[in-house]
């Protein structure tokens, strides 16, 4: 398997189970979402669209169910997936949305720029109004659908009303507003870090060929390299050969001149001996 999808998958495992158990927590901090809603800006962003996708059904389907096992005054609402289940899908794709449309101004920025922008800082501002419109788009989606499916339908004591839906938008929409871009900016450069440091410590096939070819590459390299070395070493030993026999030769001539001349004048001193005892035998 593509050591990618591998990554993915493990990585779509890990945050299902953590959208899970911070959508379990809902019921202990009174219903608030910021926790879910920063696993799936996570998600979002560190993945890609489609783990959106998968968080927010995720996120929804909990919801749910555990509006069937934790019986609440509005649990007969959220019983509902077109109220539990489809708003969170959106939620998922409205915050791979932003941040990817964000990112992309970003970049055409930079393109325009002599110095490109911070990436830590561009990352932040992306990764925050992710989270931002994620949530409004939560409680917006929400209460549309628990205003289009139960309007003026009776709960207990709940009526469905338009001053219902208001009442709805409490103190939880605030603090999920704040806390969830918070959070989700440390956590994602994060996981983001983690991600980068230990992507490759387990080593596939893959890895192994491609550590192959560029072994072999390196080798030719390092051949052509040294045979260019040893042909330019034999040049200059040529040239220095040539030059030492040119040298050679040179003093050799000279040596033999030196000789040619020497006896010479040894064979004119022999005929100047021969004509002094021709001379005296004729006497």
């Amino acid at each position: 398997m593509n050591k990618n999808k591998s990554r993915t998958i493990a990585l779509n495992g890990i945050l299902i189970a953590l959208m899970i158990a911070m959508t379990c927590t809902m019921l202990v901090t009174g219903g608030m979402a910021f926790l879910p809603l920063v696993v799936l800006v996570v998600g979002s962003v560190i993945v890609g669209k489609w783990t959106a996708l998968i968080l927010g059904f995720t996120f929804g389907l909990i919801s749910m169910v555990s509006a069937f096992i934790f019986p609440s005054p509005t649990a007969p609402i959220f019983q509902n997936p077109l109220v539990s289940i489809l708003p969170r899908i959106l939620i998922g794709v409205v915050a791979y949305g932003v941040y990817s449309l964000v990112e992309f101004v970003f970049k055409k920025c930079n393109a325009k720029r002599e110095k490109a922008l911070n990436e830590y800082l561009t990352k932040s501002i992306s990764t925050s109004l992710g989270a931002i419109f994620a949530v409004f788009f939560n409680t917006l989606l929400v209460l549309a659908m628990i205003w289009i499916v139960f309007n003026g339908k009776q709960f207990g004591d709940i009526n469905v009303n338009k001053a219902y839906i208001l009442s709805l938008i409490s103190i939880n929409f605030v603090v999920e507003i704040i806390v969830t871009p918070v959070l989700s900016v440390p956590v994602v450069f994060a996981v983001d870090k983690f991600l980068k440091r230990n992507q490759k410590q387990v080593v596939t096939d893959e890895d192994i060929l491609v550590l192959d070819e560029r072994a072999n590459d390196d080798l030719t390299c390092t051949t052509l390299d040294c045979a260019n070395a040893d042909s330019e070493n034999i040049d200059f030993q040529k040239e220095a050969v040539s030059k030492d026999i040119d040298i050679n030769n040179i003093d050799n001539k000279n040596i033999v001149n030196a000789m040619v001349v020497e006896e010479e004048q040894n064979i004119a001193c022999e005929k100047d001996s021969l004509i002094v005892v021709e001379q005296n035998v004729e006497n």
